[in-house]
């Protein structure tokens, strides 16, 4: 099920990427976002719709945490989330468009533990996150702005422990979390 998820990811990823750029008002661009515990490389993909337009938005995200305790190292996690975005565009000024819609992620997370004995939890799974955002256009081609949604991530994998060697245990993690993630955009 999970080389299922990633071959879809992966193909419909590289479908977005294969939108020709020169065909009508088709605005394609890269941007950058900032979250409180990593980034995120977009690539905006804008098709114009009756003075509204669809945003398709393909997103590499990478995340890292690392907690300390009186000066030695409790928790190391690390998160790569390779998904898309599909957003519903609406101008609400000549600069201003407000974007509802959502994304769907692969998410690959790492994590050390590090209590007396060493834990290493090892998992993948999906993302799914409605969406809002606000984006201002500076001028045509450079745009900043904000997302937040409500992130459902449901993840398994193996854990391990150095209090038992050679044991995996298998581990399942459903969790839902607010994010917010500010950013900047440049259109081609």
């Amino acid at each position: 099920m999970k080389t299922t998820i990633k071959i879809a990811m992966i193909m419909f990823v590289v479908s977005c990427l294969s939108v020709p750029v020169f065909a009508g008002d088709i605005k394609v661009g890269i941007g950058a976002g900032a979250t409180e515990s990593g980034s995120t490389v977009y690539i905006p993909i804008k098709v114009p719709m009756a003075g509204n337009f669809l945003l398709v938005e393909p997103a590499l995200s990478l995340s890292k945490i690392t907690e300390d305790e009186a000066g030695v190292e409790v928790r190391d996690a690390s998160e790569t989330e390779l998904g898309v975005g599909l957003f519903f565009g609406r101008p609400v000024t000549e600069n201003i468009d407000i974007l509802i819609g959502g994304r769907v992620s692969y998410v690959d997370q790492k994590e050390t533990l590090n209590t007396g004995s060493t834990t290493e939890n090892e998992l993948d799974g999906f993302a799914i996150a409605p969406t809002l955002g606000i984006e201002y256009n500076v001028n045509p081609h450079i745009a900043i702005g904000g997302f937040v949604d409500y992130t459902y991530t449901n993840v398994d994998g193996t854990e391990t422990s150095s209090a038992a060697p050679g044991v995996e245990t298998k581990t399942e993690t459903e969790s839902f979390k607010p994010n917010t993630n500010l950013f900047v955009k440049f259109y081609f």
